[in-house]
């Protein structure tokens, strides 16, 4: 993840659009829910699991179906073939307890909604998952979630300078189709939902803006929503070239004016969220203003806080209320 803001004092905190319908029992979840050392331990326990159809996902068919999952099957590495590498690409995915569970008929014919998960810059698929209880956030939010590699610093787009970083293919695409090919997922657009962190949350809205027929949720947490401040920093000219070579380059790839070209912009649930510490703060604000000039629908909510896990851990259950509220509507 990005580096810690230099800036260390408090300040209050300004007036903010809250998280619709967060209820009091996600409040209670955020403040009183804990898990014991060895509990959490155990549900991050990772299998690897050959990128194969035999053995990459589910079968309708298991042996143990009429028990619960276990936390070793809830949390899973698998492996997606991509056009634009030689090996596959990693991604942790967590699925909700009852998903091996049998139905009344002994048939598993439960589907269900998705959220793909963004982890920031140079980070890895991995990184959620030791900081939250995955399996627990899948189960109780009945989805299955999944936490793709993102390339350390690939920012979720494609690099018109590098053929290994196409990104944004990947994760609209290839991703997504593999995703919904090997689970009992929900496709439809309604379904599917993205968030993310710093990185990730420029990856969040920046792929649902551009691609609103296969994400219909979206989520930005600590979000570098505009690229051009920081046009020197986490590998973004790598990707894309120089800020004084490309201006216009850096100017379409940011988020905060993407929105004026992303068709069905409207359509979108988007909800904001980002720390009064946190040095993309300006920039979530830039786009918040912007949202409000053009009388696009979003939640945005402002915090004490930085950017770092001490509030990424403590504000993703209050953002998962607004992925509830749509993709179960």
């Amino acid at each position: 993840n990005s580096p810690k803001n230099p800036k260390d004092e408090e300040e209050t905190k300004i007036e903010t659009t809250p998280l619709s319908n967060v209820s009091s029992e996600d409040l209670k979840l955020v403040l009183n829910e804990t898990l014991s050392e060895d509990d959490d331990n155990d549900d991050k326990t990772t299998t690897t699991t050959p990128c194969t159809n035999e053995n990459v996902g589910v079968s309708s068919n298991n042996n143990n179906n009429n028990h619960p999952i276990s936390k070793a099957q809830q949390l899973q590495t698998i492996y997606i073939p991509t056009n634009m590498k030689s090996e596959p690409i990693p991604a942790t995915i967590a699925l909700p307890s009852s998903y091996y569970e049998s139905s009344n008929n002994n048939n598993n014919t439960s589907y269900y909604p998705t959220l793909y998960l963004l982890h920031g810059a140079t980070d890895d698929h991995s990184t959620w998952s030791k900081h939250i209880n995955l399996p627990s956030l899948a189960t109780k939010y009945n989805l299955i979630v999944i936490c793709p590699d993102g390339g350390k610093t690939s920012w979720y787009f494609d690099s018109p300078l590098d053929t290994t970083y196409q990104y944004e293919t990947f994760v609209s695409q290839e991703l997504v189709t593999y995703i919904d090919t090997t689970y009992r997922t929900l496709p439809q657009v309604s379904k599917r939902a993205i968030m993310g962190n710093s990185m990730g949350g420029h990856g969040a809205f920046f792929l649902a803006l551009r691609h609103p027929s296969v994400f219909g949720t979206a989520v930005s947490i600590s979000g570098g929503v505009d690229l051009r401040p920081f046009s020197t920093q986490w590998s973004i000219s790598k990707r894309i070239g120089t800020i004084q070579q490309h201006p216009q380059r850096w100017k379409e790839l940011s988020v905060v004016t993407q929105v004026y070209n992303s068709p069905k912009l409207k359509n979108l649930h988007l909800a904001m969220d980002c720390g009064t510490n946190d040095f993309f703060i300006q920039v979530n604000r830039n786009l918040h203003y912007v949202l409000l000039e053009m009388k696009v629908p979003h939640d945005y909510t402002e915090r004490m806080g930085g950017h770092g896990w001490d509030y990424w851990e403590r504000v993703i259950y209050l953002n998962m209320a607004f992925v509830y509220e749509h993709i179960h509507s």
